[in-house]
């Protein structure tokens, strides 16, 4: 607090206890912390920390270390799904986001995760060593490339007489038959279950934003099974924000819908429903609704998009109630399934009203997921990317783990980028399967994983896999506990073999648990040391 680190074990502090579960730290300023643990289950304790003052004063960060717990290997997150996620050398200095499994491979390990989505900020898991596990809540990052951005402080104020409640947080022997993640929240008694698997075709990576409803009802006759899902991706709407379709876009969605169900199949759609183009209608006619930078009062930039975006800021009642209605229009129209890309942005920092950053994304996904499903057809879904796992729970059916599949496919209003286009290969595939390995373990049929859709077929400049990569590429997407999606245009390019083992892929999918296949032990394989690692840094042998 006020960039001053206070711990239980200064001589300063007056430390107390209360039976076996109460710690009381006092200090002659008349800061008081208090930590209190109590069992939850046979094998897990609850911790709750709080932090009450005499003085008004700023709090950057609150949390515990938890120690004399040996380890060799920590299995961590990344701050969002698009992160890196993997195993550290739990000896070298090193941080992870929101849970882990902190142990010895084949040996002893204790998973660390918060009691119920995050209210405060996320939480940040810091060791030096490996002896000692810190966890404390911080503020939202800002977001790099394939990098998450250093944790800044809450930076919250405490007014003299007040209390701050950490988020609580779940320590617990690793339990290996646990179906949840072991990373997350546990979903509570009124989240939302995830739903049996899907499968079907999805159409940014093999069309881009050129996408048509003529090639989303193609794609429902020849490349999606009975029931299964054909989602229509970015490009078919004008601006990001404007959320209709374009004016030369081949169908009204409510048409394309109906043309799907024809086929016996189900519409999915893309949607980014925090970021708005700074020129469409939207921000001009909205612009009450978007974030807000703390100094300048400039609209907040996202900048991971094609080109620079401003922010819905779901702090605010008319920004959800606007979130609520962009859902009910979807639901309405006969959508099947919602695709919410680029959710991290509902996090960015920026000066929120009465709550945090990452309560104002649950806040806005909370708004816009209930109030689709309360007007979507029977069945509907929702899967995320680029987003946090954690402030999710019980709201999504799955979330992407890991970059796109296919990379430099050229988005719409910006200029080319160079060839070549459509391109996937064996680094992306590894890094996938190093998140998927550990993303099983971390998020678990809490937040069922997937590892974004499979290409067969030519694509653009690439050329077809070849046959074991194809093999090994299928395989991953059905380990995956997410929707398992094939990229192909719809144009017969997929030869009759593939669509064979396709077909057979996606017939071991539909409508089996959402539970991810793991590997046998969370810190087997290769461990990195590099705090910072790309996603496509990964060890040397493939994590199954």
């Amino acid at each position: 607090m006020d960039g001053e680190v206070r711990t239980s074990r200064e001589a300063r502090a007056a430390v107390t206890m209360r039976g076996a579960g109460e710690l009381r730290a006092a200090w002659p300023d008349g800061i008081v912390a208090v930590l209190r643990a109590r069992r939850d289950g046979a094998a897990a304790w609850r911790v709750d920390c709080s932090v009450s003052t005499r003085h008004a004063v700023r709090i950057g960060a609150v949390g515990v270390h938890v120690d004399e717990l040996p380890a060799t290997r920590v299995l961590v997150d990344g701050y969002h799904s698009w992160d890196w996620a993997g195993v550290r050398d739990a000896t070298a200095a090193g941080r992870g986001w929101w849970g882990c499994v902190w142990g010895t491979p084949r040996g002893a390990a204790t998973s660390v995760a918060l009691v119920a989505p995050p209210k405060l900020g996320p939480l940040l898991l810091r060791w030096s060593g490996g002896a000692a596990l810190a966890a404390f809540s911080v503020g939202a990052p800002p977001q790099l490339r394939h990098a998450t951005g250093p944790p800044p402080l809450l930076g919250v104020p405490l007014a003299a007489g007040a209390t701050l409640h950490g988020d609580p947080v779940r320590v617990s022997a690793l339990e290996r038959r646990s179906p949840w993640g072991l990373g997350l929240p546990r979903p509570g008694p009124r989240d939302r279950r995830p739903p049996p698997r899907v499968a079907g075709w999805m159409s940014w990576n093999c069309l881009g934003p050129s996408a048509s409803a003529a090639d989303v009802v193609a794609a429902a006759r020849t490349l999606v099974p009975p029931g299964g899902v054909a989602l229509l991706d970015d490009g078919w709407m004008p601006l990001w924000g404007d959320w209709r379709e374009r004016s030369d876009f081949d169908s009204a969605l409510g048409d394309l819908a109906g043309a799907v169900h024809a086929t016996g199949r189900r519409l999915g759609v893309w949607l980014a429903p925090f970021l708005v183009d700074p020129q469409s209608r939207t921000a001009a006619e909205r612009a009450h609704l978007l974030l807000r930078d703390a100094r300048s009062g400039d609209p907040v930039q996202q900048v991971r998009a094609p080109r620079p975006q401003h922010v819905i800021d779901a702090s605010l009642p008319a920004a959800r109630a606007h979130l609520a209605t962009l859902g009910r229009r979807m639901g309405r129209l006969g959508v099947d399934a919602l695709k919410l890309d680029f959710l991290f942005a509902g996090a960015l920092p920026g000066a929120r009203t009465g709550m945090s950053d990452v309560a104002a994304l649950r806040a806005g996904v909370a708004a816009l997921v209930r109030a689709y499903r309360s007007t979507a057809p029977r069945g509907s879904r929702v899967f995320a990317c680029g987003a946090p796992a954690a402030p999710l729970v019980g709201l999504v059916d799955a979330c992407r783990s890991g970059d796109d599949s296919v990379l430099n496919v050229p988005p719409a209003n910006v200029p080319l980028p160079p060839r070549p286009w459509y391109l996937h290969g064996d680094a992306t595939l590894r890094a996938q399967s190093r998140n998927l390995a550990a993303r099983s373990w971390l998020w678990g049929a809490t937040v069922p994983p997937d590892v974004d859709a499979v290409s067969l077929a030519q694509v653009g400049d690439t050329a077809a896999p070849a046959e074991s990569y194809a093999r090994e590429w299928l395989q991953l997407a059905v380990d995956s506990g997410g929707p398992l999606l094939d990229a192909d245009a719809p144009d017969g390019r997929v030869a009759g073999a593939r669509l064979r083992m396709l077909r057979r892929a996606q017939g071991a999918v539909m409508r089996q648990s959402a539970r991810p296949r793991r590997p046998h032990d969370p810190l087997s394989g290769s461990a990195l040391a590099d705090d910072d690692a790309g996603f496509h840094d990964f060890p040397g042998e493939l994590p199954r």
